[in-house]
């Protein structure tokens, strides 16, 4: 049984870094979503697909780190491309992030911060 991966930190390192088709990068049968390691809930072990997923289409709303949140998913081009919002209620908080899915990879496009804080909150939020 091999080691679980690091959590990964950024698009590449999600989409395992499937930019082209340079030699030495991997096989199409490698090109696969990479999944996270820390398996404090199962949502952490879920791919990026499953983590945007799992967000009902249109608005909800969510708890993350105590905090109320509007989350919204909006799905467009036959899901090929998905934006998440997240608005704390009554709090400066934000997390905005979009989710390219092409044949090749799934490729998240955090808006405006880390890539890190989108993935903890796509991770731990919890429907209130």
């Amino acid at each position: 049984m091999s080691p679980e991966p690091a959590i990964p930190s950024t698009s590449d390192e999600l989409t395992g870094g499937v930019a082209g088709t340079s030699p030495g990068e991997p096989s199409r049968e490698d090109r696969r979503p990479a999944r996270f390691s820390d398996s404090a809930t199962s949502h952490e072990s879920a791919s990026l697909v499953a983590l945007v997923e799992r967000i009902p289409e249109g608005w909800t709303l969510a708890t993350y780190e105590g905090r109320r949140y509007g989350l919204t998913r909006t799905t467009r081009v036959g899901g090929r491309s998905i934006s998440v919002l997240a608005e704390e209620l009554g709090g400066p908080d934000l997390i905005s992030a979009n989710v390219y899915r092409t044949h090749k990879a799934d490729h998240l496009r955090a808006c405006e911060m880390p890539e890190a804080k989108v993935l903890a909150f796509l991770r731990r939020w919890i429907p209130a």
